[in-house]
């Protein structure tokens, strides 16, 4: 008779999930451009977006750019703002004047404030070809997430008009470059062998004016960047940022899980989070993601004028009703509006 106490049963340990996946996935980048002469000087402000509308994205981090110029004395700054902020590196500002701006603009005078930028990467790379990309690499990872841009600063002390390439960015709508996941938005060149410098080498400094900007400039070079990907849990938003073939089959294992007469029911909660996170890659069942959801339709433009416009096409369009006939409502429309 075998009287020995029982072997306890051996549990598998699992590691505690944490609310971002360990595992990066690293990316590059590359915007290419025409080699163009006059589109080098001393830097170029940026920002960059991450778009978690395409992917069940948590957090971007970029580690590194790849620049070309004359470079020399090179240094890089970033800052994460809010995209709810307002915006000075993406959008166009109508203030500038053959080159130069008002002392007073407060967002030039916001993008070249030196205190609210912090120095990612300073070190002298030496003269370069001006045709190939060397790389600078931070010292740490800047992280931002969905909502988040990152500004960033790239700039050469180099004396000359030759310390960067940047580009031009002939898009008047100020469209990013965009690799489905990271955007690169076009910002300003900075004329200015000094870092944040506001006069650009043919004037004089002034309390007057900033004349070291040109705006609609492109960063022309790589960015290299990881992306930290969401995991998988039972609240709505997050089940809903995954793909739809994901999400069924998270749903079939689920129901597995509660039925009896079904070999996943055996299965702890535990390890079956485990597997969705660590072993079910979030696109192996296909990466569509439901349509993002529009805003409403406004009911007025805010322009009298521009309401009975659109108000003339929308009923001729729907009656097929062409030419003369649609100049001839917009005009009864204006008179309405007007009278």
């Amino acid at each position: 008779r075998n009287t020995s106490t029982p072997a306890p049963p051996v549990v598998m340990a699992l590691l505690a999930l944490e609310r971002a996946s360990e595992d990066i996935h690293y990316a590059s980048f590359e915007t290419t451009t025409e080699d163009r002469g006059d589109h080098s000087f001393s830097g170029v402000f940026f920002a960059i977006t991450c778009d978690a509308s395409v992917a069940p994205v948590a957090a971007c981090e970029v580690n590194a750019l790849s620049v070309r110029g004359g470079l020399g004395a090179m240094k890089v700054y970033y800052r994460v703002c809010d995209m709810s902020r307002d915006n000075e590196v993406c959008a166009a500002d109508t203030t500038e004047r053959y080159g130069s701006y008002r002392a007073d603009d407060g967002r030039i005078r916001r993008l070249l404030d030196a205190s609210s930028w912090t120095l990612a990467y300073d070190a002298d790379v030496g003269a370069s070809d001006f045709k190939t990309l060397v790389r600078l690499d931070f010292a740490k990872p800047i992280e931002f997430s969905p909502g988040e841009k990152l500004e960033l600063y790239v700039h050469s002390a180099e004396e000359s008009d030759q310390g960067l390439v940047y580009d031009d960015a002939p898009d008047l709508c100020g469209r990013p470059k965009d690799d489905g996941i990271l955007q690169i938005w076009p910002g300003y060149a900075h004329l200015s062998s000094v870092p944040f410098g506001t006069s650009a080498p043919w004037y004089e400094e002034n309390s007057y004016s900033i004349t070291s900007l040109r705006r609609d400039r492109r960063f022309v070079g790589k960015v290299q960047y990881g992306v930290r990907w969401k995991l998988w849990e039972p609240m709505k938003e997050t089940h809903a940022s995954f793909p739809v073939r994901y999400r069924e089959v998270v749903q079939t294992i689920l129901l597995g899980m509660k039925d009896r007469n079904c070999l996943l029911s055996a299965l702890d909660y535990d390890v079956v989070m485990y597997i969705f996170n660590k072993h079910i890659g979030w696109d192996w069942f296909g990466n569509q993601l439901d349509p993002p959801a529009l805003p409403p339709l406004e009911t007025s433009s805010g322009s009298a004028v521009v309401d009975a416009a659109l108000r003339a096409l929308t009923e001729h369009h729907a009656s097929g009703s062409k030419g003369d006939a649609v100049k001839d409502t917009y005009m009864e429309q204006i008179e309405i509006v007007t009278n």
